[in-house]
């Protein structure tokens, strides 16, 4: 979906704004984030995602991504090859 069709879909209350950074040579290959357990899917892609925000913080001011200021980042979205 695109973001014209988001904002159109939710009556234009949710128009998503995005910042892209990267991209960021991680340590391990893919097939250590994505491999699957017999329980889950992608059982490491949290580490992949901590991993490369850690390889930008020099480059990203991360509290301006923490709208409610809990101390989180509110949203991440990533692109991988793989």
């Amino acid at each position: 979906m695109t973001l014209e069709q988001q904002a159109r879909c939710s009556n234009g209350v949710f128009v998503p704004e995005f910042d892209v950074f990267g991209p960021v040579k991680l340590s391990n290959p893919i097939s250590y984030y994505g491999g699957d357990t017999q329980t889950t899917t992608d059982a490491n892609a949290h580490e992949m995602i901590i991993e490369a925000c850690s390889l930008l913080d020099d480059q990203i001011d991360f509290t301006q991504y923490d709208r409610d200021e809990d101390g989180k980042i509110d949203n991440v979205y990533v692109f991988y090859a793989g």
